[in-house]
């Protein structure tokens, strides 16, 4: 029982000093964040037909750049594709150059920035837009 009792703790020991930083990342990256979404009222009209009160959707836009996908091989499919999001960036929002973006994309990477802000109140249809960025069309996979 008491060889038992020194092989868990032992590898309990193992698992917490070697390879502690692996499964903490892997937890950080898995990580969920639940936020209450109030429902959409739609359209509201009047008895005579006139619209009254709409729903406008706005979306806030954040990237994980401390995510394994982007580190991953020395941070290669980041830094093959940070020039044309950017430039896919500034077309679709037209309120900075690229290469703000891509300063911008940069000094987030570097940071390691977990919740870095790309855009806040973004509308609907940029949002669409946003979204068809492939990989496969857009930039390098």
């Amino acid at each position: 029982m008491v060889l038992l009792g020194m092989v868990v703790v032992g590898r309990a020991f193992y698992i917490q000093q070697a390879e502690g930083k692996y499964w903490t990342n892997m937890g950080d990256s898995l990580h969920l964040k639940y936020l209450p979404i109030d429902a959409d009222r739609g359209t509201i009209y009047s008895e005579d037909g006139n619209m009254l009160s709409t729903s406008v959707p706005v979306f806030d836009v954040f990237i994980d750049f401390g995510a394994e996908g982007l580190r991953e091989k020395n941070g290669i499919r980041f830094k093959d594709n940070v020039d044309s999001l950017s430039i896919c960036l500034a077309n679709l929002f037209k309120d900075k150059a690229a290469a703000e973006y891509k300063k911008e994309m940069l000094f987030g990477y570097r940071n390691k920035d977990r919740y870095h802000g790309l855009k806040k109140r973004m509308s609907f249809s940029e949002y669409q837009g946003l979204q068809g960025f492939s990989p496969g069309k857009t930039w390098k996979k």
